[in-house]
């Protein structure tokens, strides 16, 4: 079975079990994501009203109704034919003007320019690279905005748990790492890249208690300093949310 066929069966699967599944015990660790999801939802608020989106890798498509709610114009599309389905009649019922496509993310159907910006959330590391970022660039406009917030890949005590802990992704996945960020500059003019969660980490076992979140301000604090003062070690961060600005044309 080829890699597309598989991510296809992972997801399909993964959204008939109503997501009850073993990455279920993964939401643990996403209590901490709050400094990366107040700038990835502040990015998306400043770009995506009045304009035509893409989520790239829509699930269930909840965070492109919601965008489509605030005056958005959404398009989204996701590998798994069962996401998509369920998309499309959450879409219904809200009466909402969003479509949902069932689409490989490297060989899109859409027209060259058709996008005002492109967004996506834990999806490029399951593509291959240079394809899904030329396509990107391909069917964005001249002036668009691109959004992800993305896994890294160079942290040894994530991969350990990642390898130790298999059966949670598909077996291509790929956390980004420097060279898949630098990638990006061969296709697009503008490229931000904001780095999250190393030291936070450890305020994963105090979730449940009043100390989590004075805990958790305190080593957001500790990661900022630990990445001003040795920059290399922000590659040891768990999430990255990359900002883009404009994709870059081939030269004629």
């Amino acid at each position: 079975m080829d890699r597309i066929a598989k991510e296809r069966d992972f997801h399909d699967q993964r959204f008939r079990d109503h997501d009850e599944d073993v990455r279920h015990d993964l939401g643990k660790y996403y209590s901490v994501y709050t400094l990366n999801t107040a700038l990835y939802n502040a990015l998306l608020g400043r770009y995506l009203p009045s304009r035509d989106v893409l989520e790239y890798g829509c699930a269930k498509g909840e965070k492109s109704l919601r965008w489509a709610k605030q005056g958005a114009r959404v398009t989204g599309i996701d590998i798994s034919d069962e996401a998509v389905r369920i998309a499309n009649a959450e879409a219904q019922k809200a009466v909402l003007p969003a479509q949902f496509f069932a689409m490989n993310a490297e060989k899109m159907d859409f027209a060259n320019d058709s996008f005002d910006v492109v967004y996506g959330e834990g999806i490029l590391h399951h593509l291959h690279l240079d394809q899904a970022y030329a396509e990107v660039a391909r069917v964005l406009r001249t002036d668009g905005r691109a959004v992800f917030v993305e896994p890294m890949g160079h942290n040894p005590a994530l991969n350990l748990y990642r390898k130790l802990t298999p059966a949670m992704r598909t077996e291509d996945e790929h956390p980004l790492v420097k060279r898949d960020l630098t990638l990006l500059r061969r296709y697009f003019k503008s490229v931000d890249v904001h780095y999250f969660h190393i030291a936070t980490l450890a305020a994963v076992p105090f979730r449940n208690t009043v100390l989590f979140k004075p805990l958790l301000a305190v080593l957001h604090r500790v990661d900022r300093a630990l990445m001003r003062l040795l920059p290399p070690i922000r590659h040891w961060a768990w999430v990255v949310v990359i900002d883009i600005a404009g994709p870059l044309r081939p030269m004629l």
